[in-house]
């Protein structure tokens, strides 16, 4: 096989990382007059806010979707949902003056869910794992392919759900029905949009959930195993040497 080579110069630099998890009132409002001086990716990981953009259509954003937020836009923000939780990856850029498509755009993938999922307290302060997760969600934001759309929309039920209850044993009916689809097109749809089935899928978050768990020193392996949903240890050992570089 022929050596495969790319070499190129960067486009731009990452500079001033930042990361914070606030929760929010129903109705509570706040207003950039000047706009941000970093750019923002705000993800909804409960409830609901719309963002009314000066001189930009106004962009819901509700649970498990992304907001892009370009620097020095105008706008105004409304917690809309009850139990607002949202978690927000900041940053700038040096090197151009501004991203080529500087506008608001609201993205929806299981992959971006699980990127704000991989932050926690071990990691949060470490500027390296907070800019190897910007430069993800950058790359989802040129992928048209990542965006939100009708199609895959019908299966974020299934997926928030198993976001916020991995650790339960349901079959894949049950996320079906959470759709209203039959399992079989459930199957199909899931596995176009996520990549892996549903059941790998809470897999690859149970062993998140787990390494969070064995870094932070909450529970030892085998205590760790069981409260993210494995009963069996000789599948959970299976699971976790197939998962555990990813």
């Amino acid at each position: 096989m022929d050596d495969i080579r790319i070499e190129g110069k960067a486009e731009y630099a990452l500079i001033a990382p930042g990361y914070i998890d606030i929760v929010r009132a129903k109705n509570h409002t706040f207003s950039y007059n000047s706009g941000k001086p970093v750019y923002s990716f705000v993800f909804v990981e409960n409830g609901e806010l719309c963002c009314t953009f000066k001189g930009v259509k106004a962009e819901k954003v509700v649970s498990g979707e992304c907001l892009f937020v370009p620097k020095g836009l105008p706008y105004t923000t409304t917690y809309v949902g009850e139990n607002n939780r949202v978690k927000i990856l900041s940053f700038d850029v040096k090197g151009i003056e501004k991203f080529n498509d500087d506008t608001p755009k609201t993205m929806r993938a299981a992959e971006i869910g699980l990127v704000f999922s991989s932050i926690n307290e071990y990691n949060m302060y470490s500027s390296t794992f907070l800019f190897s997760k910007i430069y993800e969600l950058l790359f989802y934001l040129k992928e048209s392919g990542m965006l939100s759309g009708e199609k895959y929309g019908r299966i974020y039920p299934a997926i928030n759900e198993l976001k916020k209850n991995y650790f339960k044993n349901e079959k894949v009916s049950y996320y079906a029905d959470l759709c209203a689809m039959s399992e079989s097109n459930f199957r199909k749809l899931f596995k176009e949009y996520t990549g892996v089935s549903p059941v790998e899928y809470r897999n690859m978050i149970r062993i998140s959930a787990l390494k969070t768990m064995l870094n932070t020193g909450v529970a030892n392996v085998g205590e760790a195993a069981y409260l993210v949903g494995f009963n069996n240890m000789s599948f959970f050992y299976e699971v976790y040497n197939r998962y555990r570089e990813k």
